[in-house]
Formats: C-alpha cells, sequence, structure tokens
C-alpha cells in the first residue's frame, strides 16, 4: 500500500470502519511511514480540536420563531399569479436554509482548529524535507528554475531572485496542493528552508496577508498577480512575513 492509497483510507480508520485485514494493511504501511504518522496526527488533533469546542445552543423560541415565517410565507398571498407558483416554494426554501445556516454557523464560529489546507500545507512541506523530494530542479538562478515548470504544469510561476536579500534561491520542484499540481519554490535563510507553493488564483482568495501557524510551522498567505502563495516554514513569523513582502515588492 502507498501514501495515496493509505491517506485515502485515514479517516475510515480513525472511525474504526475499516475490515480487520484492510485496517492492518494501513497500520503496517503507518508504521514505516513518518509522512502518514504526521498526517494521521493531524486528523487526531483537528478531531480533538473539534471535541473541545463548545457548541451553539439555540434558544427555545428560535424553532417557533421558524415555524410562524413559514407559517406566515406560505400563507401570504401572491400579488401577481404568475410569480406565485414559483415565490411560495423559494421563500419557505430560505427560511429552512437560513434555520440550517444558523445552526452550522453557531456549531462553528467559535472553533480555532485548523482548516483542511493549512494540513495539506504542513504535509506538503514535511513531505519534501524527506528523502531528498526538496528539489527537482537545482539552481540559485531565476533563469534555470523558471524555464524548467515549462509543460510540467499549467501556468509560468514568478521566480524571484531574493539573493541580495538573505534568502538564497535553491530550487523548485512540482508538488499537489488542494487536488491540483502547484508549482514550489524553495529558499533558504541560515538553515531554515522555505517552500513556496503557487497555483493561479481561484474565486476563494484569502485576504491580501493571512498569517498562522500549525504543528511548529509559520505559514504566510497571500495573493499577488493573479497567484496564490503560501510560504511555510519553521522560520520565525517576523522573517517569513519578511521574505513574503520582499517577494511582492519584486
Amino acid at each position: 500500500m502507498n501514501c495515496d492509497e493509505t491517506l485515502n483510507l485515514l479517516d475510515p480508520f480513525v472511525d474504526g470502519e475499516l475490515p480487520e485485514q484492510e485496517r492492518g494493511t494501513v497500520q503496517q504501511h503507518l508504521d514505516g511511514c513518518p509522512s502518514c504518522q504526521h498526517e494521521l496526527r493531524q486528523i487526531n488533533e483537528l478531531r480533538e480540536t473539534l471535541a473541545r469546542t463548545p457548541r451553539y445552543v439555540a434558544p427555545d423560541s428560535l424553532e417557533s420563531d421558524v415555524h410562524e415565517m413559514l407559517a406566515m410565507a406560505a400563507d401570504q398571498p401572491a400579488t401577481r399569479p404568475s410569480w406565485g407558483r414559483w415565490m411560495k416554494p423559494m421563500t419557505t426554501h430560505a427560511a429552512a436554509a437560513m434555520l440550517g445556516a444558523l445552526f452550522f454557523y453557531g456549531a462553528l464560529q467559535p472553533s480555532s482548529a485548523p482548516t483542511m489546507p493549512m494540513r495539506e500545507i504542513v504535509a506538503a512541506h514535511v513531505r519534501s524535507l524527506m528523502d531528498d523530494r526538496l528539489t527537482q530542479v537545482r539552481s540559485n538562478d531565476t533563469h534555470n528554475v523558471g524555464p524548467w515548470f515549462a509543460g510540467k504544469i499549467d501556468f509560468a510561476p514568478a521566480v524571484y531572485d531574493l539573493n541580495a536579500k538573505g534568502f538564497p534561491l535553491l530550487g523548485g520542484r512540482v508538488d499537489y496542493l488542494h487536488d491540483k499540481k502547484v508549482a514550489a519554490l524553495v529558499y533558504l535563510r541560515r538553515k531554515h528552508r522555505i517552500n513556496v507553493f503557487i497555483s493561479p488564483e481561484t474565486g476563494t482568495q484569502t485576504k491580501k496577508w493571512l498569517q498562522t501557524s500549525h504543528n511548529g510551522y509559520n505559514i504566510v498567505g497571500w495573493h499577488d498577480r493573479g497567484f496564490q502563495y503560501w510560504a511555510i516554514s519553521d522560520l520565525n513569523p517576523k522573517e517569513l512575513t519578511e521574505f513574503s513582502k520582499l517577494a511582492v515588492a519584486q
């Protein structure tokens, strides 16, 4: 069993839903794979955090208020017969959706649990530090690293020359993040390696700057000139943010 197969089975493995033989196969892989062990720890940490998260308790009046809204919407006469057939179910569905949103928002709002993208970013970073997987093209010359991506991904990432700023380029590679191929650039700050994951922007960008930490790693996210960037390292937050702002200034 390889890593991809194991990762797909981790959730049912944790839930105890796998047959005994398949569970043993997953456990055997986990025993010899630090990367998948790290993923398992992330799942367990997330579940423990959610278990500790206070749940929103709806007031007793909420149910009666919603029923009253539904009754009013159902009994309201239509002023335009041609629209009446459509507006009544739309109104009642909207009220039901609002109720669902209230419960969902209330349950999740207090949580500070890390999101799945953060877990994926950390996992990709950790994988790259194992078994000499950090770079597929090794060079501190942007003119070597940039063209290397041609034909390997469907976009051309900007490769920044920050050697003079104290962040020498080590090289790059193609990685897999958020269900798609991304460019990964690798920089160095003293002995701290910085992975920068780059992908084209989608319709769900982060705010201009997002700074967080997870499992001992600092992460800075930003979007610039049509691309989404995630920089991750065990470098301290101040210098990682400095690195990110230097990249944007290029």
